[in-house]
């Protein structure tokens, strides 16, 4: 079809109304980029992403593509299948059928944007915020922060802020805290963290009080759940059908975003 200046027009003014929209429902942010380090306090919960870029399932896989990421989490899926059904668990079998139900494109719905698979239709991704990592501030007896993270390959490990922000350039991040929190509650959730250092990253593993291994939102939900008795999702119930994901926990009820970067934050 050739094209004309009212087909060109026309398609300019429906970019720029979708545009429009889009600034509307994820307004744009004053916040800064990053936490000021003085504002941290043990227990508050950290979500980076570098805004524009491609986020891999594996948040440490930085350098990874989308084929790479699609053909590595098949292959991961099979294996699941195969041992779970091996297993002879029925609970292990039930998570099985579910899991080769889906796709990757459904994963990655539904673990970076919280967003049912179900209801998801192909341009309904627009100006959705996806955040694929969250991670648990620490403090350290002369008053500098940490951070505690399960992360691929390496396990549960801990940084200082200062190195965790240099090895995150050009990244934003959310700042939350629990609300209505005690003081010293925080520091709780951040020794419940620290307990697991070592252990193993475990992304196939759905029972969230399980401890042999942690992805990073399982991580936060039985900190928070071990320390304090909260379900930080405001589920309680630690056998979970899928993943629970970093977005489910940022945008929970009984979260205080302290630091939203905001719209310019999405994919």
């Amino acid at each position: 079809m050739k094209l004309t200046r009212r087909h060109i027009v026309d398609a300019s003014c429906g970019m720029a109304i979708s545009a429009a929209v889009n600034r509307l429902a994820y307004p744009q942010s004053r916040e800064p980029r990053l936490p000021d380090a003085a504002s941290l306090q043990a227990g508050d919960f950290l979500w980076p992403k570098k805004p524009g870029e491609f986020i891999p399932y594996r948040f440490d896989s930085t350098t990874q593509g989308v084929d790479a990421d699609r053909d590595e989490w098949l292959e991961e899926k099979q294996e699941f299948i195969g041992r779970a059904r091996a297993s002879g668990d029925p609970e292990q079998a039930a998570a099985a059928a579910r899991i080769d139900k889906l796709s990757y494109n459904d994963f990655r719905s539904f673990y970076l944007r919280n967003q049912d698979p179900d209801a998801i239709t192909p341009h309904s991704l627009g100006g959705v915020v996806s955040v694929g990592h969250v991670a648990i501030v620490q403090v350290a007896r002369d008053g500098s922060p940490g951070v505690i993270e399960a992360l691929w390959k390496r396990g549960v490990v801990q940084s200082t802020y200062a190195a965790w922000v240099a090895g995150r350039p050009g990244q934003i991040v959310w700042q939350g805290r629990l609300k209505g929190i005690a003081a010293g509650d925080g520091a709780k959730i951040a020794s419940e963290a620290k307990r697991w250092l070592g252990k193993p990253y475990d992304f196939w593993n759905f029972d969230l009080n399980n401890t042999s291994g942690f992805y990073c939102s399982k991580l936060i939900w039985h900190s928070v759940m071990e320390a304090l008795h909260v379900p930080v999702d405001g589920d309680p119930n630690p056998k979970r059908a899928l993943w629970l994901s970093p977005k489910q926990e940022l945008y929970s009820s009984k979260i205080e975003r302290l630091v939203d970067p905001g719209y310019y934050a999405s994919e």
